[in-house]
């Protein structure tokens, strides 16, 4: 057998990994009616975890300024005069 060089070598990898590819889409075109409701699942679980994050860090931000007010540590601002 020869001894082949990398460049070689990583050619058959990109030749490998476009083969999968279109494996892939052939597949997720055969089967839509399973794969869209995944799809959907994953991005609704995205939105949802990412409004949970979201709410969290505002909480935890919130608590964090309200316990550096309440020690005196927060930076002095003049209060609005009405």
């Amino acid at each position: 057998m020869k001894k082949r060089t990398r460049r070689q070598l990583q050619g058959w990898g990109a030749v490998a990994v476009a083969a999968v590819a279109v494996a892939a889409a052939l597949w997720v075109a055969r089967h839509w009616s399973v794969v869209w409701p995944v799809l959907v699942a994953v991005l609704a679980t995205a939105v949802v975890g990412g409004a949970g994050w979201t709410l969290l860090r505002s909480h935890r931000l919130a608590v964090g300024q309200d316990r550096a007010w309440r020690s005196g540590s927060a930076p002095s601002t003049p209060s609005p005069r009405i």
